[in-house]
């Protein structure tokens, strides 16, 4: 066999004269390949996906299992099919042909591109199926990551869009947001976005896109969103994160947690409000085009829930994995204020970017001096496993009672064994 595969025949003949292949590689590439060999209906010859390292890696994709490659190298008369980019490809042949027993041969990007969507490209027309507005920390980043592996589906290469922010800064914005989100679209796909910066937009949202779209809504305990979003402000930053910082010796504490919640005191409505927030979208959206799903649920029987959101928006593809993509789980925060400025120069330069990138201009300038925040980011000083104290939690469920129960009477939900 061929050491490198660069058409879809040689690829064809390949799963025609093999009936036991090993994809290596989970990555897009690995990916992309299975969902390919699926599209042929071969899959039956695949008997498993090959990592260096299971550790951070999904269990399976579209039901084929995921192992350590030295566990399916012992196996004899197993093709190996090396489905990884090309900036990992000349280390992983090299250990392929020092431990494997059979044949094998490489994917090239040449193959990769010719399984891309063959459909005709359609302008976008201006209008979206489905919206999914949040909440933020509520596993909106995983929701975009499964939908997105549906050949159905339209989600734009970047999550989020960020179009408020922006939209009243350039000239014809809704054609910027088309040209640069929605520049992909296929014929027969539905079209949506995930944005769970579009909570607070309700008003906004329907005199943007109108009034038929369909709304889902991702929910989880608020103790935890909220705990989850002060993570984040510590790791990417906001004002009120830096002067705690500084009311903690410039070293980071979960007791700046107390402050992040007085923050939040603050506000008329926080993010994690829920039941004032989807109330907002009742006054313009029937009942009927809003779903909602709780995370609690949803990690628990994911099958089940993505086929019920599927069905939701209209796709008739069916969601067969027994878990959820596992993406921006955040799990550290800055230890010291001087690390947390430095990743906060590089939070804000990613959003002048996104602006800029969005009118059209040139960013070169700014680009570079992202890149070299990016790059300073390793040495900066971080850390793992911080966890809300016992106390914490119990003020913070105090805070959250009056707004859960209003959620309760709004969904006829009984919420007290899910969350409190």
């Amino acid at each position: 066999m061929k050491k490198y595969i660069f058409t879809l025949n040689e690829l064809s003949d390949c799963l025609n004269e093999n009936k036991c292949i090993v994809i290596y590689g989970a990555g897009v590439w690995g990916q992309k390949l299975i969902d390919y060999i699926f599209s042929v209906e071969k899959q039956e010859v695949v008997k498993g996906i090959a990592v260096t390292d299971k550790t951070g890696n999904i269990s399976e994709y579209r039901g084929i299992k995921v192992y350590e490659a030295s566990e399916l190298f012992r196996q004899e008369n197993c093709f190996i099919l090396v489905a990884v980019s090309n900036r990992y490809l000349e280390d992983v042949r090299k250990m392929v042909e020092r431990h494997c027993l059979g044949q094998y041969s490489c994917i090239t990007w040449n193959l990769i591109s010719s399984m891309q969507d063959r459909r005709k490209r359609v302008g976008w027309n201006g209008k979206i199926d489905f919206l999914v507005p949040g909440f933020p920390k509520c596993g909106t980043t995983s929701i975009y990551y499964a939908l997105k592996k549906f050949s159905d589906i339209y989600l734009s290469s970047k999550k989020e869009n960020h179009y408020f922010e922006w939209c009243d800064n350039v000239e014809e914005p809704f054609k910027v947001l088309g040209d640069v989100y929605f520049n992909d679209i296929r014929e027969g796909q539905i079209v949506g976005i995930v944005e769970a910066s579009y909570t607070e937009k309700a008003q906004r949202i329907y005199n943007t896109f109108g009034g038929d779209i369909r709304l889902i809504f991702l929910l989880r305990n608020p103790v935890n969103s909220a705990f989850s979003d002060f993570m984040m402000m510590c790791r990417d930053g906001s004002p009120e994160v830096e002067e705690a910082y500084q009311k903690y010796n410039g070293t980071f504490s979960v007791e700046m947690f107390d402050e992040y919640i007085k923050y939040q005191k603050s506000l008329e409505y926080d993010n994690f409000n829920y039941a004032h927030w989807i109330s907002e979208f009742m006054n313009y959206y029937p009942r009927e085009q809003i779903k909602i799903v709780f995370l609690e649920e949803l990690l628990r029987n994911p099958r089940e829930e993505m086929n019920n959101i599927l069905n939701f928006i209209g796709s008739e593809n069916e969601y067969d994995a027994d878990e959820l993509p596992h993406v921006n789980e955040g799990k550290y925060v800055m230890a010291d204020i001087e690390s947390y400025r430095s990743t906060r120069q590089k939070t804000t330069l990613a959003q002048e970017l996104r602006g800029i990138r969005s009118s059209g201009r040139q960013f070169d300038e700014k680009y570079e001096a992202y890149v070299s925040l990016y790059m300073k980011e390793g040495p900066a000083k971080k850390l793992y496993n911080i966890k809300i104290l016992p106390e914490q939690r119990e003020k913070t469920e105090s805070y959250y009672y009056e707004s859960v129960r209003d959620l309760e009477k709004l969904l006829d939900k009984d919420l007290s064994k899910l969350w409190f």
